[in-house]
């Protein structure tokens, strides 16, 4: 008994401690200083298109049809796959949080209200840190063969931003 709640309590401190990690890394400034803002084009989702098919089952059809396959080789070929795809969840949350404090300048130097604006940015941090959450606990669980990742709610939150974003800056730059 005494075991169990040892064994509960710890498996609870480290996921709420991969949680609060995951949350100060989507949360966390963009960068420090007005030069380090890059340009709207540089933070698109559509440069994360790849990432979308780093689990993709065809590829393990192929893998199985080459001589000198060996089932150890899934095994490997997916961690590294799993790797690739934190590595890409990373960047992405860096870009995200680079194109939010950017439409956040914007929206501060806005010569008018833009409650649009300000409702996306709002909305999207909050989707995208809980879409990141969950990729991440999935692909955990992907380890076990238990999910399969779902990016929808992150790529979903960073088109948003991105949409709304572009679509202010077209609209000051016709003022």
């Amino acid at each position: 008994m005494t075991f169990a709640i040892l064994a509960g309590g710890a498996g609870f401190a480290v996921l709420a401690a991969v949680l609060f990690s995951l949350y100060r890394s989507v949360c966390a400034p963009a960068g420090q200083g007005g030069d380090d803002r890059p340009a709207l084009a540089e933070l698109s989702v559509a440069k994360y298109q790849p990432m979308l098919r780093l689990l993709d089952q065809d590829d393990l059809s192929f893998l199985r049809e080459q001589p000198g396959y060996r089932p150890g080789m899934e095994r490997r070929f997916f961690a590294q796959r799993r790797s690739v795809m934190r590595g890409y969840l990373r960047s992405m949350a860096v870009d995200f949080n680079r194109l939010h404090a950017l439409a956040t300048d914007m929206l501060l130097a806005a010569p008018s209200d833009q409650p649009e604006l300000a409702r996306v940015l709002f909305e999207s941090k909050m989707q995208f840190t809980k879409g990141l959450m969950l990729a991440h606990f999935t692909l955990a669980l992907n380890t076990l063969g238990l999910s399969n990742v779902s990016l929808d709610a992150v790529t979903g939150a960073f088109s948003k931003l991105e949409m709304e974003t572009t679509r202010v800056s077209h609209a000051f730059a016709l003022n």
